[in-house]
């Protein structure tokens, strides 16, 4: 069995040479490396080019797309039974692949795995999920809280033929392809770390919060009306919608709005680490105000 390994990057110069490392030297495995340049201008193709080996065949287009876009560009160039997804900021265990495909059965169309995450800003690295992961019909479950990262997701290469990540979207694309194939199939996951997804601050998700909620209430919209979401689902992925929204509020500064509409929608741990967030804000400005205005 082959695996493609699909490496979207953008101007990724000082990361990409450790994600493909990290991705040649899986054990146990026939692999190969596609890496959809998507119109960088840092020198990203040079260092790729310099990696020297016949198992990366490298693609570069003149102008940059959207991600999702690209993300189907470069899921059409592959020749593998199965695709997994590294992009260029994160890299892998040696033994990543190998472990996955043995949770491969009848009726499973994905692997996903636990990982760490590599925080730059704080100079810490802690598993993401320290509880277990679901596995099986995990639709409902990623609704309630969903802790899939693409970096560890395997897919069989036939999922392709009738799904693919929709390139209207922005922020949302990877969760979008997740819960579709989660409604369609089986996921298995290896509950161990054997990723390392970095951290710093600039994630798009982070800095697009605005959009992220647009994009999240429109999936919720559109999923009542093709009947992907109903019942419980529907009602879970309202609340998301609503949670998503508060946060928005709380990072506009609309602490009072913001934490009843958290409190009504969030678990009590989860009010305490908003509530903590609000705070640290609330401190943090203070300490600025005080820098420019002086004690």
């Amino acid at each position: 069995m082959k695996v493609s390994i699909v490496v979207n990057v953008l101007n990724g110069a000082s990361t990409i040479e450790t994600a493909l490392k990290s991705a040649l030297a899986q054990t146990g495995i026939d692999l190969e490396i596609v890496v959809w340049d998507n119109g960088s201008t840092d020198g990203t193709w040079d260092v790729v080019s310099d990696i020297g080996d016949e198992r990366v065949r490298h693609f570069r287009t003149n102008q940059t797309v959207p991600l999702y876009n690209a993300r189907n560009l470069a899921v059409a160039q592959c020749n593998g039974d199965f695709v997994a997804f590294l992009d260029a900021d994160d890299w892998w265990r040696v033994d990543k692949l190998e472990r996955q495909l043995q949770l491969f059965r009848p009726g499973v169309g994905a692997v996903y795995s636990n990982y760490f995450v590599a925080n730059e800003v704080r100079g810490s690295t802690k598993p993401y999920s320290r509880k277990i992961l679901p596995s099986g019909q995990v639709f409902s479950a990623l609704l309630e809280r969903y802790r899939v990262g693409l970096l560890t997701l395997v897919v069989r290469r036939e999922v392709f033929e009738r799904q693919q990540f929709d390139p209207t979207l922005e922020i949302i694309g990877d969760f979008d392809f997740v819960m579709r194939l989660a409604r369609d199939s089986e996921f298995a996951c290896e509950q161990e770390p054997l990723a390392w997804s970095r951290f710093n601050g600039n994630n798009e998700s982070e800095r697009k919060k605005t959009r992220h909620l647009q994009e999240l209430a429109q999936w919720c919209k559109n999923g009542e009306e093709i009947e992907l979401l109903r019942g419980r689902d529907l009602r879970n992925m309202r609340r998301m919608v609503r949670a998503k929204q508060a946060e928005v509020d709380i990072e506009a500064g609309h602490f009072a709005r913001g934490l009843v509409e958290f409190i009504q929608v969030r678990p009590i741990g989860r009010q305490v680490k908003v509530a903590q967030r609000i705070l640290t804000s609330r401190r943090s400005a203070r300490l600025k105000a005080k820098r420019i205005d002086g004690p």
